[in-house]
């Protein structure tokens, strides 16, 4: 082999090299995009049980001294 051939198959596999590296880093930005969209999402649905929970233990709150008025009036 002469040095131009060996030149022109090393700046081949560095192309494939620098491909491979771009496909990896690619993946790699995929991957946390996908791993941030799930924490959002757990996030959000974190934030509406919170918020529903609260919402029915305000409600509780509310029947439970509707009852204990009701129940004084009786009395």
């Amino acid at each position: 082999m002469d040095d131009s051939s060996l030149h022109v198959n090393m700046m081949k596999s560095e192309g494939v090299r620098k491909q491979f590296l771009a496909d990896v880093q690619s993946k790699r930005k995929l991957e946390q995009l996908k791993a941030e969209q799930r924490l959002v999402k757990l996030d959000e649905d974190r934030a509406n049980r919170l918020a529903k929970m609260q919402l029915e233990n305000k409600l509780m709150q509310q029947k439970a001294l509707k009852y204990k008025t009701e129940s004084a009036n009786r009395t």
